[in-house]
């Protein structure tokens, strides 16, 4: 009988799979169906029709023409698009695991001071970028009057 706490029998493995899918991939690797494969399969023709959907709408258009239909043709490129895009989705997910989001733990060193503390700070920076801005002009480089030769 099961009881909380019981180290004997820790149940199923994980990972391990059921019977029900032991003879689900049995029944596909008999028939020789590959669910990976029939999705590229899938994706191949969405794309080629995408690509060449230009042709197959002038020709739907030449056919409303010549069968007098005043009503335009509805152009359902976009369709084949979204069927390629789903493929490609659905195939990476044999070719690549999951990520998991990851949930950002790094905390903004400023939140731990004082507001004299973050003052002092900002001053500290401004007077960086002061002795930055002041040491770039004494630099000689290109379009500096040192550079062109003037004296």
């Amino acid at each position: 009988m099961f009881k909380p706490g019981n180290k004997l029998s820790t149940g199923r493995a994980k990972g391990a799979v059921n019977k029900r899918t032991i003879e689900f991939r049995a029944t596909l690797e008999r028939e020789g169906f590959d669910p990976a494969m029939a999705m590229l399969e899938i994706y191949k023709e969405a794309k080629k029709t995408y690509d060449n959907y230009a042709v197959i709408y002038d020709q739907l258009i030449a056919n409303k023409i010549k069968a007098g239909d005043p009503f335009p043709v509805e152009d359902k490129a976009d369709k084949y698009l979204k069927i390629a895009a789903d493929m490609v989705k659905d195939i990476s997910s044999y070719c690549y695991p999951k990520l998991k989001s990851v949930e950002q733990t790094k905390q903004n060193p400023l939140d731990d001071m004082t507001a004299e503390q973050k003052l002092e700070t900002m001053r500290e920076a401004v007077k960086m970028m002061e002795r930055e801005v002041g040491d770039s002009s004494k630099r000689i480089g290109p379009g500096s009057d040192k550079d062109n030769g003037e004296s």
